[in-house]
């Protein structure tokens, strides 16, 4: 998945789709990639998650990227619109858009529910 956002700039759910796991461009960038355990970053975990990429061109640059806290992370939350616009990329094709706005609504007034089977209920229209 790294191949893939330092291509696309994005993961997405359908990057997972075999054709796309199998794209040549992310093959050949998955075969000019190293990935080495830093034990440094290890002693981190699990107060956080670190990642660091370093990306080596061919004119001799480098360039280097590190995060702790992905995004969702509890250090590093995401907002209501990302987590609802993360919500209805995972359903598309799955929940029609009045249901993800149904489940949506339910979900933001979870504590007003008498019962989850509402939610449920919204899902198997």
């Amino acid at each position: 998945m790294t191949a893939v956002a330092l291509l696309y700039g994005t993961v997405e759910l359908y990057h997972y789709k075999p054709e796309n796991i199998r794209d040549p461009r992310v093959l050949s960038l998955i075969r000019k990639m190293k990935v080495n355990v830093d034990p440094e970053l290890d002693k981190l975990y699990p107060s956080a998650i670190p990642n660091r990429i370093t990306v080596k061109f061919r004119d001799g640059r480098e360039l280097t990227a590190r995060v702790d806290h992905p995004r969702g992370h509890p250090k590093n939350p995401m907002s209501d619109e990302e987590v609802e616009d993360k919500f209805r990329k995972l359903t598309d094709g799955l929940l029609t858009s009045g249901q993800a706005n149904i489940v949506i609504n339910l979900v933001k007034n979870l504590e007003n529910l008498k019962d989850v089977k509402q939610i449920l209920k919204a899902i198997v229209i």
